[in-house]
């Protein structure tokens, strides 16, 4: 289980099954930059409602990934998150098997049907300043957090992802503490 104390880039924070209803509830996001400025992640399971050929004219591919809202910063930013053996013009590794990637030629290789193994495909992110994140993991139903595994994360529909997150964060706290 990752230390809720001390999350690094690359682990993911869960909702709470006891999270009040808000735009957060059910969220599963993946921790993309953490350091001592604060962290940046994206929300993986929350559709946007449109899909890559709804932004872009796709040439050649069969290609048509749903967006997801990946945060509330920076709406306009198209961001990938992906399995680390491909590469864009700026992808940054961020551990555990995932990288992210933002640019345009990142959009052309996309439309062109050249993708990584396993995406998502997320509009904006979410932001925590100095201090921010490590307050709200210390609340009352705060955020879960375990470590980042891009077959669950990258691969497994997004309808459920959250109760299937939130299941193995069950089982391994079970096998961790029993």
């Amino acid at each position: 289980m990752a230390d809720s104390r001390n999350p690094q880039a690359g682990d993911v924070l869960v909702a709470h099954p006891k999270t009040p209803q808000s735009p957060w509830s059910k969220t599963v996001v993946v921790l993309t930059e953490v350091n001592a400025n604060g962290a940046v992640g994206l929300i993986i399971n929350k559709s946007a409602g449109y899909a890559f050929s709804d932004c872009i004219a796709v040439e050649n591919s069969a290609l048509n990934p749903e967006i997801y809202v990946g945060g509330p910063v920076n709406r306009s930013a198209l961001v990938m998150l992906h399995s680390n053996e491909w590469y864009s013009q700026n992808t940054m590794q961020i551990g555990r098997g995932m990288a992210i990637s933002s640019d345009p030629v990142m959009v052309e290789k996309l439309s062109e049907g050249n993708d990584p193994m396993d995406f998502r495909l997320m509009a904006g992110c979410c932001g925590w300043s100095k201090g921010q994140l490590e307050t709200e993991l210390k609340r009352k139903h705060g955020w879960l957090t375990m470590p980042g595994d891009p077959h669950y994360l990258l691969k497994h529909p997004t309808d459920d992802l959250w109760q299937r997150v939130v299941g193995l964060y069950s089982q391994n706290w079970v096998n961790t503490y029993f």
